[in-house]
């Protein structure tokens, strides 16, 4: 992981990276991973995949990672350490900016996802982490306001609708 780390830090070995299969390594690590420290490190080193295009298309290549990143997430709201909702959030943010209105509906729909991102914003992570946070829950409230509504039944009056907050 250490090596993998060092030849991220140029831009220029990320496809390198992607195509001698570490997205697939690292989601394998992540999602079958006890150790804390483990899933910690395979989060940080997919965030900094996911910095480019290509890098997040391979990591939403990889199927159930970003539920479970999600599920990381909420869990590590309150064990983990910093280092590793940081790195969660920033993981999630590039999914987002790569991947477009298809990833941010599919995170929108996650259940304990928006009270994690609510929590760092309001007490939890650095202040980047909830610049982060904030930025993300405010892209899929955006989405949300602009996706048009599902078809209302004659019977279902629109005073019973959800509110959206904006988080500013």
């Amino acid at each position: 992981m250490v090596s993998l780390y060092g030849l991220l830090q140029s831009a220029a070995n990320h496809g390198r990276a992607i195509a001698a299969g570490a997205v697939s390594a690292l989601a394998a690590l992540l999602l079958s991973a006890d150790r804390d420290d483990l899933a910690g490190d395979s989060v940080a080193l997919l965030a900094r995949i996911a910095e480019q295009p290509s890098g997040a298309a391979a990591v939403l290549s990889q199927p159930g990672l970003v539920a479970r990143l999600a599920e990381a997430l909420a869990a590590s709201s309150a064990s983990s350490s910093r280092s590793a909702r940081d790195h969660s959030v920033s993981l999630l943010a590039s999914l987002c900016q790569h991947g477009g209105a298809k990833v941010v509906a599919v995170l929108g729909r996650m259940p304990g996802l928006m009270a994690s991102l609510y929590s760092l914003v309001a007490d939890g992570g650095s202040p980047q982490t909830s610049k982060k946070a904030r930025a993300l829950l405010n892209e899929i409230h955006r989405h949300y306001e602009v996706a048009p509504p599902p078809p209302a039944s004659s019977a279902s009056s629109d005073a019973g609708g959800d509110r959206v907050v904006r988080v500013l």
